[in-house]
């Protein structure tokens, strides 16, 4: 009978009848649930009011960043505090929902409980900075983008632009090849040192022969 969710509340009630069947009245947002009980002689018929929580979810990001609070069940019009709690060599960036919107830059962000379940994600970033460097090679090939220095664990986007007479080869980490492809993603975990890979383009040239008079002789090759 739903019962033994959510917190009852005894509402007034004048009704009597002398043979009471405990049975649903109405159904409010799907959430709220109302029923008759309890027949007593002096008050009739008591009408309860039943109120189904709604959950709020917390997730971290990263998970090793640090810890958020406030998840749990909660009715509608509740204030719920959600609390950022950073790890060391973290801190705290932002608060963003189901959606990804940015909703506070505060550590302790408060909400009043609507009448659905939410989510919110701590977002927290590293306060390690990590070194990327990259080379061209030959340095007369081309051009890179995307070197510099990053909190660890930024997603970085690095580039390699090929000059006039050249093309792109691959990215390598000393004799590694780590992508064939001139714009190449990753999360920066430590410090590391790439290289853009070019060779000079293949140029064909078309040779035409003729005989000057045609009827001197014929030419080949």
């Amino acid at each position: 009978d739903g019962s033994s969710e959510g917190t009852v509340m005894l509402l007034p009630a004048s009704l009597k009848n002398p043979d009471p069947v405990p049975e649903f009245l109405t159904n409010v947002n799907e959430r709220t649930l109302y029923f008759r009980a309890n027949y007593n002689t002096d008050t009739g018929i008591e009408l309860y009011k039943i109120e189904i929580p709604y959950q709020v979810t917390t997730f971290a990001t990263p998970a090793t960043g640090g810890v958020a609070t406030g998840a749990g069940s909660y009715l509608v019009g509740d204030k719920v505090t959600l609390t950022a709690l950073p790890v060391a060599n973290f801190e705290f960036a932002n608060w963003t929902n189901s959606s990804g919107t940015v909703v506070s830059t505060s550590a302790a962000y408060t909400i009043t409980m609507p009448g659905r379940n939410v989510t919110y994600t701590a977002n927290f970033r590293s306060t390690i900075n990590r070194n990327l460097t990259l080379t061209a090679s030959p340095a007369a090939g081309g051009t890179v983008k995307g070197g510099g220095s990053y909190p660890s664990g930024t997603w970085v986007t690095i580039e390699a632009s090929p000059n006039s007479g050249y093309e792109f080869v691959n990215w390598t980490e000393g004799t590694s090849i780590i992508s064939t492809n001139t714009e190449y993603s990753f999360s920066l975990e430590k410090d590391r040192n790439l290289t853009a890979n070019f060779k000079q383009s293949t140029v064909k040239y078309t040779i035409s022969l003729s005989s000057n008079p045609a009827l001197g002789g014929s030419t080949s090759g």
